[in-house]
Protein backbone atom coordinates (compact mmCIF):
# COMPACT_ATOMS: atom_id res chain seq x y z
CA UNK A 1 0.00 0.00 0.00
CA UNK A 2 2.86 2.40 0.75
CA UNK A 3 4.26 4.49 -2.05
CA UNK A 4 7.76 3.18 -1.25
CA UNK A 5 9.20 0.14 0.45
CA UNK A 6 11.76 2.16 2.37
CA UNK A 7 12.04 0.95 5.95
CA UNK A 8 10.29 -2.32 5.14
CA UNK A 9 10.19 -4.62 8.17
CA UNK A 10 11.03 -8.30 7.97
CA UNK A 11 9.14 -10.16 10.68
CA UNK A 12 8.92 -13.87 11.43
CA UNK A 13 6.13 -15.69 9.62
CA UNK A 14 2.78 -14.62 11.04
CA UNK A 15 -0.76 -15.93 10.79
CA UNK A 16 -1.72 -12.49 9.42
CA UNK A 17 -0.84 -11.83 5.78
CA UNK A 18 -3.37 -9.09 4.92
CA UNK A 19 -4.53 -5.99 6.79
CA UNK A 20 -7.55 -4.15 5.43
CA UNK A 21 -8.32 -0.60 6.54
CA UNK A 22 -11.93 0.49 6.00
CA UNK A 23 -12.51 4.26 6.23
CA UNK A 24 -16.11 5.48 6.43
CA UNK A 25 -16.18 8.82 4.64
CA UNK A 26 -18.92 11.40 5.08
CA UNK A 27 -18.68 15.12 4.47
CA UNK A 28 -15.78 17.23 3.13
CA UNK A 29 -12.73 15.21 2.16
CA UNK A 30 -10.04 16.91 4.27
CA UNK A 31 -10.57 14.64 7.28
CA UNK A 32 -10.66 11.55 5.09
CA UNK A 33 -7.48 12.57 3.27
CA UNK A 34 -5.65 13.05 6.57
CA UNK A 35 -6.78 9.61 7.70
CA UNK A 36 -5.83 7.85 4.46
CA UNK A 37 -2.47 9.63 4.23
CA UNK A 38 -1.62 8.38 7.72
CA UNK A 39 -2.33 4.84 6.51
CA UNK A 40 -0.10 5.31 3.47
CA UNK A 41 2.72 6.37 5.79
CA UNK A 42 2.63 3.20 7.89
CA UNK A 43 5.71 1.00 7.65
CA UNK A 44 5.40 -1.86 5.21
CA UNK A 45 6.04 -5.40 6.41
CA UNK A 46 7.53 -8.17 4.32
CA UNK A 47 4.90 -10.79 3.51
CA UNK A 48 1.99 -8.62 4.68
CA UNK A 49 -0.26 -6.74 2.25
CA UNK A 50 -2.13 -3.62 3.37
CA UNK A 51 -5.23 -2.43 1.56
CA UNK A 52 -7.57 0.52 2.06
CA UNK A 53 -11.28 0.70 1.32
CA UNK A 54 -12.89 4.16 1.37
CA UNK A 55 -16.67 4.04 1.68
CA UNK A 56 -18.35 7.23 0.44
CA UNK A 57 -21.47 7.14 2.58
CA UNK A 58 -23.95 9.07 0.48
CA UNK A 59 -22.59 12.60 0.95
CA UNK A 60 -21.77 12.94 -2.75
CA UNK A 61 -20.41 10.77 -5.54
CA UNK A 62 -16.83 9.55 -5.19
CA UNK A 63 -15.99 11.17 -8.53
CA UNK A 64 -17.44 14.49 -7.29
CA UNK A 65 -15.87 14.45 -3.83
CA UNK A 66 -12.27 14.63 -5.07
CA UNK A 67 -11.36 11.24 -3.61
CA UNK A 68 -11.37 9.55 -7.02
CA UNK A 69 -8.99 12.18 -8.40
CA UNK A 70 -6.63 11.79 -5.44
CA UNK A 71 -6.71 8.02 -4.92
CA UNK A 72 -8.37 6.51 -7.99
CA UNK A 73 -5.08 5.26 -9.42
CA UNK A 74 -3.34 4.44 -6.13
CA UNK A 75 -2.46 0.77 -5.75
CA UNK A 76 -4.45 -1.14 -3.10
CA UNK A 77 -6.89 1.71 -2.46
CA UNK A 78 -10.49 0.90 -3.39
CA UNK A 79 -13.35 3.41 -3.57
CA UNK A 80 -16.94 2.39 -2.87
CA UNK A 81 -19.97 4.63 -2.92
CA UNK A 82 -23.55 4.62 -1.76
CA UNK A 83 -26.37 6.62 -3.30
CA UNK A 84 -27.68 7.50 0.15
CA UNK A 85 -26.46 7.99 3.70
CA UNK A 86 -26.69 4.46 5.05
CA UNK A 87 -25.71 5.34 8.60
CA UNK A 88 -22.88 3.81 10.57
CA UNK A 89 -23.65 0.09 10.43
CA UNK A 90 -24.80 -0.26 6.83
CA UNK A 91 -22.08 2.07 5.56
CA UNK A 92 -19.34 0.08 7.26
CA UNK A 93 -20.87 -3.16 6.07
CA UNK A 94 -20.32 -2.09 2.46
CA UNK A 95 -16.61 -2.12 3.17
CA UNK A 96 -16.85 -5.32 5.20
CA UNK A 97 -18.59 -7.21 2.42
CA UNK A 98 -16.09 -5.94 -0.15
CA UNK A 99 -13.05 -7.06 1.83
CA UNK A 100 -14.57 -10.46 2.58
CA UNK A 101 -15.32 -10.99 -1.11
CA UNK A 102 -11.77 -10.08 -2.08
CA UNK A 103 -9.93 -11.91 0.72
CA UNK A 104 -8.25 -15.24 0.09
CA UNK A 105 -8.34 -18.45 2.14
CA UNK A 106 -11.65 -17.59 3.78
CA UNK A 107 -10.11 -14.63 5.65
CA UNK A 108 -7.95 -17.01 7.69
CA UNK A 109 -5.00 -14.61 7.49
CA UNK A 110 -6.90 -11.32 7.45
CA UNK A 111 -7.35 -8.48 9.95
CA UNK A 112 -9.72 -5.58 9.28
CA UNK A 113 -9.30 -2.15 10.89
CA UNK A 114 -12.48 -0.04 10.71
CA UNK A 115 -11.96 3.71 11.10
CA UNK A 116 -14.11 6.82 11.14
CA UNK A 117 -12.75 9.44 8.77
CA UNK A 118 -11.95 11.81 11.66
CA UNK A 119 -9.26 9.42 12.90
CA UNK A 120 -5.55 9.22 12.20
CA UNK A 121 -2.83 6.65 12.89
CA UNK A 122 0.37 8.55 13.68
CA UNK A 123 2.36 5.52 14.90
CA UNK A 124 4.13 4.23 11.79
CA UNK A 125 4.70 0.87 13.52
CA UNK A 126 0.96 0.31 14.01
CA UNK A 127 0.73 -2.63 11.59
CA UNK A 128 3.79 -4.29 13.09
CA UNK A 129 2.36 -3.90 16.59
CA UNK A 130 -1.02 -5.25 15.43
CA UNK A 131 0.59 -8.42 14.05
CA UNK A 132 2.69 -8.81 17.18
CA UNK A 133 -0.45 -8.53 19.34
CA UNK A 134 -2.07 -11.28 17.30
CA UNK A 135 1.04 -13.43 17.48
CA UNK A 136 1.19 -13.16 21.27
CA UNK A 137 -2.50 -13.84 21.72
CA UNK A 138 -4.97 -14.29 18.88
CA UNK A 139 -7.97 -11.97 19.17
CA UNK A 140 -11.50 -11.93 17.82
CA UNK A 141 -12.18 -8.19 18.14
CA UNK A 142 -9.72 -5.61 19.38
CA UNK A 143 -10.35 -2.11 20.72
CA UNK A 144 -7.28 0.15 20.43
CA UNK A 145 -6.47 3.14 22.60
CA UNK A 146 -8.51 5.93 21.01
CA UNK A 147 -7.08 9.28 22.02
CA UNK A 148 -8.52 12.75 21.36
CA UNK A 149 -5.51 15.11 21.44
CA UNK A 150 -7.65 18.26 21.51
CA UNK A 151 -9.01 17.43 24.96
CA UNK A 152 -6.26 14.96 25.98
CA UNK A 153 -8.87 12.28 26.50
CA UNK A 154 -8.57 8.50 26.16
CA UNK A 155 -11.98 7.41 24.84
CA UNK A 156 -11.77 3.64 24.73
CA UNK A 157 -13.15 1.32 25.75
CA UNK A 158 -16.65 2.70 26.28
CA UNK A 159 -17.07 0.50 29.31
CA UNK A 160 -16.37 -2.97 30.64
CA UNK A 161 -18.68 -5.76 29.59
CA UNK A 162 -20.34 -5.93 33.00
CA UNK A 163 -21.21 -2.23 32.86
CA UNK A 164 -22.92 -2.27 29.46
CA UNK A 165 -26.49 -1.95 30.76
CA UNK A 166 -25.57 0.95 33.02
CA UNK A 167 -23.85 2.72 30.12
CA UNK A 168 -26.75 2.12 27.72
CA UNK A 169 -29.36 3.33 30.20
CA UNK A 170 -27.40 6.51 30.89
CA UNK A 171 -27.22 7.34 27.16
CA UNK A 172 -30.94 6.62 26.82
CA UNK A 173 -31.90 8.79 29.79
CA UNK A 174 -29.82 11.73 28.55
CA UNK A 175 -31.49 11.56 25.13
CA UNK A 176 -34.97 11.24 26.59
CA UNK A 177 -34.31 14.21 28.87
CA UNK A 178 -33.53 16.35 25.83
CA UNK A 179 -36.75 15.27 24.14
CA UNK A 180 -38.68 16.22 27.28
CA UNK A 181 -37.06 19.63 27.76
CA UNK A 182 -39.28 22.51 28.82
CA UNK A 183 -39.83 25.54 26.63
CA UNK A 184 -37.50 27.64 28.83
CA UNK A 185 -34.68 25.11 28.49
CA UNK A 186 -35.19 25.03 24.72
CA UNK A 187 -34.82 28.84 24.58
CA UNK A 188 -31.63 28.60 26.64
CA UNK A 189 -30.10 26.03 24.27
CA UNK A 190 -31.14 28.08 21.24
CA UNK A 191 -29.43 31.14 22.74
CA UNK A 192 -26.32 29.12 23.61
CA UNK A 193 -26.04 27.69 20.09
CA UNK A 194 -26.52 31.15 18.61
CA UNK A 195 -23.64 32.48 20.72
CA UNK A 196 -21.45 29.60 19.60
CA UNK A 197 -22.36 30.22 15.96
CA UNK A 198 -21.54 33.95 16.22
CA UNK A 199 -18.62 34.02 18.65
CA UNK A 200 -17.26 30.45 18.65
CA UNK A 201 -17.95 29.94 22.34
CA UNK A 202 -20.69 30.33 24.92
CA UNK A 203 -19.44 32.47 27.84
CA UNK A 204 -20.76 30.19 30.57
CA UNK A 205 -19.69 27.04 28.75
CA UNK A 206 -16.15 28.26 28.23
CA UNK A 207 -15.13 27.38 31.77
CA UNK A 208 -16.54 23.89 31.40
CA UNK A 209 -14.63 23.33 28.15
CA UNK A 210 -11.39 24.60 29.71
CA UNK A 211 -11.88 22.32 32.70
CA UNK A 212 -12.48 19.34 30.41
CA UNK A 213 -9.36 20.08 28.38
CA UNK A 214 -7.19 19.83 31.48
CA UNK A 215 -8.74 16.62 32.76
CA UNK A 216 -6.69 13.47 32.17
CA UNK A 217 -8.09 9.96 32.51
CA UNK A 218 -6.45 7.97 35.33
CA UNK A 219 -3.72 5.73 33.84
CA UNK A 220 -5.42 2.64 35.28
CA UNK A 221 -8.32 3.26 32.89
CA UNK A 222 -6.34 3.09 29.66
CA UNK A 223 -2.76 1.86 30.18
CA UNK A 224 -3.50 -1.81 30.85
CA UNK A 225 -5.03 -4.41 28.49
CA UNK A 226 -8.58 -5.44 29.37
CA UNK A 227 -10.75 -8.39 28.41
CA UNK A 228 -14.52 -8.28 27.98
CA UNK A 229 -15.04 -4.65 26.99
CA UNK A 230 -17.40 -2.58 24.85
CA UNK A 231 -15.25 -0.91 22.16
CA UNK A 232 -15.41 2.72 21.08
CA UNK A 233 -16.78 2.79 17.54
CA UNK A 234 -14.40 5.23 15.85
CA UNK A 235 -11.79 2.45 15.56
CA UNK A 236 -12.48 -1.29 15.82
CA UNK A 237 -10.25 -4.16 14.69
CA UNK A 238 -11.71 -7.49 13.58
CA UNK A 239 -9.56 -10.62 13.63
CA UNK A 240 -9.80 -13.68 11.35
CA UNK A 241 -12.16 -15.57 13.67
CA UNK A 242 -14.76 -12.78 13.55
CA UNK A 243 -14.42 -12.38 9.78
CA UNK A 244 -15.00 -16.11 9.32
CA UNK A 245 -18.00 -16.31 11.65
CA UNK A 246 -19.91 -13.14 10.73
CA UNK A 247 -21.31 -11.95 7.40
CA UNK A 248 -21.47 -8.36 8.63
CA UNK A 249 -19.36 -6.14 10.83
CA UNK A 250 -22.43 -4.61 12.48
CA UNK A 251 -26.05 -5.70 12.68
CA UNK A 252 -28.13 -3.18 10.73
CA UNK A 253 -30.85 -2.55 13.29
CA UNK A 254 -29.93 1.07 14.01
CA UNK A 255 -29.14 4.02 11.75
CA UNK A 256 -26.73 5.43 14.28
CA UNK A 257 -25.81 4.96 17.97
CA UNK A 258 -25.48 1.88 20.18
CA UNK A 259 -23.64 -0.05 17.45
CA UNK A 260 -20.86 -0.93 19.90
CA UNK A 261 -23.26 -2.29 22.52
CA UNK A 262 -25.05 -4.36 19.88
CA UNK A 263 -21.67 -5.64 18.65
CA UNK A 264 -20.83 -6.74 22.20
CA UNK A 265 -24.08 -8.70 22.43
CA UNK A 266 -23.42 -10.22 19.04
CA UNK A 267 -19.92 -11.35 20.02
CA UNK A 268 -21.25 -12.89 23.23
CA UNK A 269 -23.73 -14.93 21.20
CA UNK A 270 -21.05 -16.05 18.74
CA UNK A 271 -18.68 -17.02 21.53
CA UNK A 272 -16.24 -14.27 20.54
CA UNK A 273 -14.42 -11.86 22.83
CA UNK A 274 -13.55 -8.17 22.64
CA UNK A 275 -10.24 -7.06 24.11
CA UNK A 276 -8.78 -3.61 24.76
CA UNK A 277 -5.13 -3.25 23.69
CA UNK A 278 -3.52 0.10 24.67
CA UNK A 279 -0.26 -0.34 22.73
CA UNK A 280 -2.27 0.23 19.55
CA UNK A 281 -3.28 3.88 19.41
CA UNK A 282 -5.59 5.74 17.05
CA UNK A 283 -5.97 9.53 17.21
CA UNK A 284 -9.56 10.70 17.13
CA UNK A 285 -10.04 14.32 16.04
CA UNK A 286 -13.61 14.26 17.26
CA UNK A 287 -13.44 17.65 18.95
CA UNK A 288 -12.69 19.40 15.65
CA UNK A 289 -15.81 17.98 14.03
CA UNK A 290 -17.89 18.49 17.17
CA UNK A 291 -17.02 22.19 17.26
CA UNK A 292 -17.95 22.63 13.61
CA UNK A 293 -21.13 20.64 14.09
CA UNK A 294 -22.12 22.67 17.15
CA UNK A 295 -21.86 25.90 15.20
CA UNK A 296 -24.31 24.53 12.64
CA UNK A 297 -26.49 22.71 15.14
CA UNK A 298 -30.12 23.61 15.49
CA UNK A 299 -32.48 22.50 18.15
CA UNK A 300 -34.31 20.42 15.56
CA UNK A 301 -31.09 18.55 14.71
CA UNK A 302 -30.35 17.95 18.39
CA UNK A 303 -33.81 16.52 18.85
CA UNK A 304 -33.34 14.29 15.79
CA UNK A 305 -30.09 12.93 17.25
CA UNK A 306 -31.80 12.37 20.58
CA UNK A 307 -34.71 10.58 18.93
CA UNK A 308 -32.30 8.35 17.01
CA UNK A 309 -30.56 7.55 20.29
CA UNK A 310 -33.85 6.58 21.92
CA UNK A 311 -34.83 4.45 18.92
CA UNK A 312 -31.40 2.80 18.85
CA UNK A 313 -31.61 2.02 22.56
CA UNK A 314 -34.97 0.32 22.09
CA UNK A 315 -33.52 -1.76 19.25
CA UNK A 316 -30.53 -2.61 21.41
CA UNK A 317 -32.78 -3.80 24.24
CA UNK A 318 -34.86 -5.90 21.84
CA UNK A 319 -31.77 -7.41 20.18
Amino acid sequence: MNRTVQGEKHLPISDIDTIWFVVLHYGPIDKTVRCVESLLNLDTISGVTSKVVIVENGYNKVRDSGLAYKYGSTKNIFLLESNENLGFSRGNNLGYQYLKKHSSNGCSGTCAVFLNNDTEISDKYFSEKLIECYRRRAFDVLSPDIYDPAVRQHQSPLCRGGEIEQYAQKEFKNARALLNESHAVRIFHAFKNRCVALFGVFPYGRHLITEKRSRLAPPSEWQEPLDNVVPQGSAIIFGPSFLQKSDAAFDEITFMYFEECILKKKCDRLGLSIRYQPELQVLHHHNEISAQTLRRATYRKRRLQAQRTVDAYQNYVAY
